[in-house]
């Protein structure tokens, strides 16, 4: 078998230097235009409604709205269209229109409405050195967060795997990291400015407007537009991070012995070999060693993608398949590092091959219980998951819509690559498991819940229905997702 080791390893080479320059290239054209995402993240679903504004300066995002608000048309945000729920996707867009991606089909569905595309309102506004805070527009992407960050010394000390979204997308979803001892990425915010569906700018702080700080991030973009904020940072540092292997039983039975080992600490399950990668990740003064290349990274995922897809059209093969990477593919690879904080916080490779996913936040002491459910479930109807599971634990918070309102939280990850009607199926079998678990759904990801299961799981839901008819009493801002979750409250 390390023959074959060996082969798969020069093949994947061979394919990855030949698809390394071309596919992604084809791919980012296909998804993108100018400052507007064409297609999601996946290419499941279309953005674009037949009217676009790409606005550069905060008049151009107030007249947009303005106006909007006068024509009474209906207002959907873009930012990178990184999310697998459709909170970007017009608000009449037709779910078989989102699934053919066809963006001229959408067009003809959306006469009233207007897409806001934020990606090129970005950049930095301010750094204040002395408190250590960094102040940016509100389509700025991570991954240029970094960058103003570094240049600056500085870092965040929470901070999610990918850093393809925009600054108010991360906040409005409610993005999270992987230190239990920390809450979301929100938690950093001191204050932000919101333009409201009367076009109308207001500067929030948690002392200024308790209710505005609070009630608008993790608000899925409906209750306004999220266009500067400010966030706390701290002295740039790196850290050490130690990767080993375990048994999903080792795993099950020393996760508080484990979850103490690291400041971040993260875990990848295989769930056909019953494998668990730990990332356990602490600071330390060494000097940077042994990173990734990420040329070679990213040549290996796009020949796991390319794998993993043919597969797809097999499932009984997908099993072996995923055991045979984890032995000798280097799916789960061991091993210590030491990087900046971005470089091991974030995932080490750049291309994340397209795929579905889902993530659910439950108590911390209900966390086994819904891993064991999901691999139970998987084993006994023989489902071929082409797929890793992400476990992440993550500090409460007081934000009205976030998974970790008031509760410590252990983040579940799925996932599955081209497998639509399967991974449907699974969510809502998996979501009558979890049920009485307090299984809370992110907010850019795929599920099936409806609004009298979600309101019994925030207890400020209430609250934020109220806030947004008193700041948006039209129900200006809106989305395709808002109009199949909020059947109740009907919001838009």
């Amino acid at each position: 078998m390390a023959s074959a080791g060996r082969l798969l390893t020069w093949f994947s080479i061979c394919l990855g230097i030949l698809s390394v320059f071309v596919y992604p290239a084809w791919r980012s054209k296909r998804r993108l235009d100018g400052c507007c995402p064409l297609l999601s993240w996946d290419y499941h679903m279309s953005l674009l409604a037949p009217v676009v504004v790409r606005p550069r300066t905060l008049e151009d995002i107030t007249s947009a709205v303005k106006l909007a608000n006068e024509q009474k048309k209906q207002v959907n945000l873009a930012g990178s269209g990184h999310s697998w729920l459709d909170i970007a996707v017009p608000a009449s867009q037709s779910d078989e229109t989102n699934r053919q991606g066809n963006a001229n089909v959408a067009a003809s569905q959306n006469n009233g409405s207007v897409t806001i595309c934020m990606r090129c309102y970005s950049g930095l506004v301010s750094v204040d050195s002395a408190k250590q805070q960094v102040t940016v527009l509100g389509g700025t992407l991570l991954r240029q967060l970094v960058s103003i960050l570094n240049e600056h010394g500085l870092a965040l000390v929470s901070f999610p795997s990918t850093d393809e979204q925009t600054v108010a997308g991360a906040l409005a979803t409610g993005v999270h990291g992987s230190n239990r001892h920390l809450p979301a990425l929100l938690d950093l915010v001191t204050s932000f400015e919101l333009v409201t569906a009367d076009g109308s700018v207001h500067t929030v702080t948690a002392d200024g407007d308790p209710d505005l700080f609070y009630g608008v991030p993790v608000s899925m973009g409906l209750l306004g537009i999220i266009t500067e904020v400010t966030l706390q940072a701290v002295a740039n540092y790196n850290l050490l991070d130690v990767k080993t292997v375990i048994s999903s039983e080792e795993f099950y039975a020393n996760l508080d012995t484990i979850l103490d080992s690291g400041e971040y600490v993260k875990f990848w399950k295989e769930t056909h070999s019953e494998k668990v990668l730990v990332y356990a990740a602490n600071h330390t003064t060494e000097a940077e060693r042994d990173n990734p290349n990420l040329f070679l990274q990213d040549i290996k995922m796009y020949v796991f993608e390319a794998l993993i897809h043919a597969a797809s059209y097999y499932p009984p093969s997908i099993p072996y398949l995923m055991r045979f990477f984890v032995a000798y593919g280097g799916v789960l690879p061991a091993g210590n590092r030491v990087g900046s904080w971005d470089k091991i916080l974030l995932l080490p490779n750049r291309y994340l091959p397209p795929h579905l996913e889902a993530e659910y936040a439950v108590p911390v002491a209900n966390a086994t219980q819904v891993i064991r459910a999901y691999s139970d479930y998987v084993r006994e109807n023989g489902i071929g998951v082409n797929s890793l599971t992400e476990i992440r634990f993550v500090a409460g918070d007081d934000f009205w819509l976030s998974n970790n309102y008031q509760f410590a939280a252990c983040h579940v990850t799925l996932m599955l690559h081209n497998q639509e009607a399967v991974f449907m199926k699974l969510l809502k079998a998996m979501e009558e498991k979890i049920e009485l678990l307090g299984a809370r759904p992110h907010w850019a990801k795929r599920f099936v819940m409806d609004e009298s299961r979600l309101k019994t799981l925030y207890p400020r839901w209430d609250d934020f229905i109220a806030l947004k008819r008193r700041l948006d009493p039209t129900g200006m801002f809106c989305h395709a997702a808002a109009q199949r979750i909020f059947t109740e409250s009907r919001v838009c």
